[in-house]
Parts: structure tokens; C-alpha cells; sequence
């Protein structure tokens, strides 16, 4: 977890100290959250890239693990939802049933002992042909689908044998809380803004995406200030780590 206060007082603190104009709360706030977004989403591009890299150079132990560092950014937001299959269709509704669904992991019979298998709804008639690979209670498969609930579409899947009843485990990535940076009802000295804790939340982040997190926010305002010096100089930086992390 990181916090809110820290981070946008040390983006205020940069922005005063270059004297490239002021940033309100409101605005933070929007800023932080496509910030957090865009780094729990980075994270699951770092991941596979540095799988296929350590298959090809091999991966080191403890930590120089990469990979697990990286995983251990993801793991943060994992969760598990138990949820009854639909009979009538034998479809799973996830936007209904899990209201901070962001990406679907795996999927486990509710004894966590037996996986579904996904497959590609493209690959159903050759699956269903295969008296090896045909599913059963056994070897359960799902695939993924959008579903029409009213005027949403919302993400499904579709399990396979049609007999299977009961709960099944849903295995997830929650979508992040909303940042937010809220002041206090009571001013603090010469009517200053002052924060409050009890109504702002943290970031949700590794502690070890704060860095990241204040430069990916500077960039944003680089935007909104009309400020190329801003932009470019975010920019760089953000290249920066990123040759570092492919050295």
C-alpha cells in the first residue's frame, strides 16, 4: 500500500519547486487513478516478458527472482469468489457476480483440487469430437464469452460438462480501489487545506511502485498544464527505468 498523502504531497512539492502551477485534489485524484491502473497493467506485460527472458537466460534465486517480484506486484489483487452455475445456461455471469472483476485468473471445482481447463471458443467442435479431450466431471473445461444482461454486455464463461452443478472457485484480479485524496472538514492554520485520513484511500500498489507512481502522475500534469518540459522530462525517466529493467 502506498500512500495518498505522501504521494501527492511530494507531486505538489515538484511541481512548486519548478514552478509549473498547482494541481487540486479533484484533479489528483483522476491522475492517481489512471496511474494505478496503468501500472497493475504494466505489471502483467513486465511479468511475461520477464518469463520469456528468464526460459532463454534462466532465473535467479531469492531476491534476484524477477519474475517473483514481479508476480508478487500482481498477487497483491488476487482474490477467490465462490459462485453457483447457472443450470439454465451453465454460464457464470463474472460482471454480475463479482463487482471488482478486473481479469480472470483460473478456475477451480469448489474443492480447489480439480482446474477447468479454458479453451478457445473456436476450439469447442474439435474438443467436443475428441473422445480424449472431451470434457467430463473429471476433466471440466470453460471458455469465455459476452453476454447481453439488458443493455450491458458483460463478461461470462461457459462451463462444460453441462451436468456440473454447484459452486465453483473463481480465481481473480480485483480491480483497485479508487484513489482518493479528501480534505478534512476543519482547516488547518490560516484556513489551509488540511488531509484527512479517515476519508481518502490509499493506494493499493506495491510499496515498491511509488516511484513510478509519483512520475506517471508528473506526466499526466505535464498534459494538463500544457507543459512540454514536464511531459518529456516524465517521459525520460520512465525510459529510463525501463532500460534498466531490460539491462
Amino acid at each position: 500500500m502506498i500512500s495518498v498523502d505522501k504521494v501527492y504531497k511530494t507531486v505538489l512539492t515538484i511541481l512548486n519547486r519548478e514552478q509549473r502551477g498547482q494541481l487540486s485534489p479533484s484533479q489528483f485524484n483522476k491522475l492517481a487513478n489512471q496511474a494505478q491502473i496503468e501500472l497493475l497493467e504494466k505489471a502483467f506485460y513486465d511479468y511475461n516478458r520477464s518469463l520469456n527472458k528468464s526460459n532463454i537466460v534462466g532465473s535467479n534465486d531469492d531476491y534476484g527472482d524477477l519474475t517473483n517480484n514481479i508476480k508478487e506486484k500482481i498477487d497483491q489483487f488476487l482474490k477467490v469468489a465462490s459462485i453457483a452455475i447457472d443450470t439454465t445456461n451453465d454460464l457464470i455471469n463474472l460482471t454480475n457476480n463479482i463487482t471488482d472483476f478486473y481479469r480472470l485468473i483460473s478456475v477451480y471445482k469448489n474443492d480447489n483440487l480439480t482446474q477447468f481447463e479454458e479453451i478457445k471458443i473456436s476450439e469447442l467442435p474439435y474438443v467436443l469430437s475428441s473422445n480424449l479431450i472431451n470434457p467430463t466431471s473429471s476433466y471440466p473445461i470453460y471458455y469465455r464469452q459476452q453476454i447481453t444482461d439488458g443493455s450491458d454486455l458483460d463478461d461470462a464463461i461457459k462451463i462444460l460438462p453441462a451436468d456440473l452443478t454447484g459452486n465453483v472457485n473463481i480465481h481473480y484480479i480485483k480491480k483497485p480501489d479508487n484513489v482518493a485524496w479528501n480534505a478534512s472538514n476543519t482547516p488547518g492554520p490560516n484556513n489551509s487545506i488540511t488531509f484527512s485520513s479517515a476519508n481518502s484511500t490509499n493506494f493499493e500498489l506495491h510499496p515498491s511502485e511509488e516511484p513510478n507512481v509519483i512520475i506517471k502522475i508528473l506526466s499526466y500534469v505535464g498534459v494538463i498544464i500544457k507543459d512540454p518540459f514536464v511531459v518529456q522530462s516524465m517521459s525520460q525517466q520512465e525510459q529510463n527505468n525501463f532500460n534498466k529493467e531490460n539491462v
